[in-house]
C-alpha cells in the first residue's frame, strides 16, 4: 500500500508583495505569505509569514506563524507562533506553543490557549450570533425523558 502525502501547490500560497497595501478582510484556508502593508482583520486556515518588510495592523487568526517583520494589533495563533530575530509583535498574543529568537521584540500581553479557545476566538469575530456549543452533559432534554 503506498502512501499518499498532501504537498502544497504554488497556487496555493497567497502572497502580498512589498509595495501593496490591503485594508479589509482576508479569510483564506491557503498559507499566506505577507510582504507588504494590511490594516484588517485576517483569519486563515493555513500558515501565515510575516516578511521583512511587511507591518500589518489588525485582528490576526492563523493556524500557525512565523514573524520576520513587523505585527501590531491582536494574534491568535492556533498552534505555533515564531518570532524570528529582528521581528515586532505589539499587543495582545494568544497561542498554543510559542518560539521567540534573541533579537526579537514582544511588547503586549501573551496569553497560552488551548485549541477550543482558539475557536472561541474565531467563532466571535468571524460567525457572531452563532449560539455556543454546550457541552454534553448539560444540554437540555425534552420534558419527560
Amino acid at each position: 500500500m503506498s502512501k499518499t502525502e498532501s504537498v502544497p501547490q504554488v497556487n496555493d500560497i497567497c502572497r502580498i508583495a512589498k509595495g501593496t497595501t490591503i485594508t479589509g478582510v482576508i479569510i483564506s484556508s491557503s498559507d499566506i505569505r505577507i510582504d507588504g502593508n494590511f490594516d484588517g482583520n485576517l483569519h486563515t486556515k493555513g500558515k501565515l509569514v510575516v516578511g521583512e518588510s511587511s507591518k500589518i495592523k489588525g485582528k490576526i487568526f492563523c493556524q500557525s506563524c512565523d514573524i520576520w517583520g513587523n505585527l501590531e494589533g491582536e494574534l491568535y495563533v492556533e498552534e505555533i507562533l515564531n518570532l524570528k530575530a529582528k521581528s515586532s509583535m505589539a499587543g495582545m498574543l494568544k497561542c498554543t506553543r510559542l518560539g521567540i529568537e534573541v533579537g526579537a521584540n514582544l511588547n503586549g500581553t501573551c496569553n497560552m490557549i488551548n485549541k477550543e479557545m482558539y475557536n472561541k476566538f474565531v467563532d466571535e469575530v468571524f460567525h457572531p450570533g452563532k449560539p455556543a456549543a454546550q457541552p454534553a452533559d448539560t444540554q437540555q432534554r425534552p420534558a419527560g425523558k
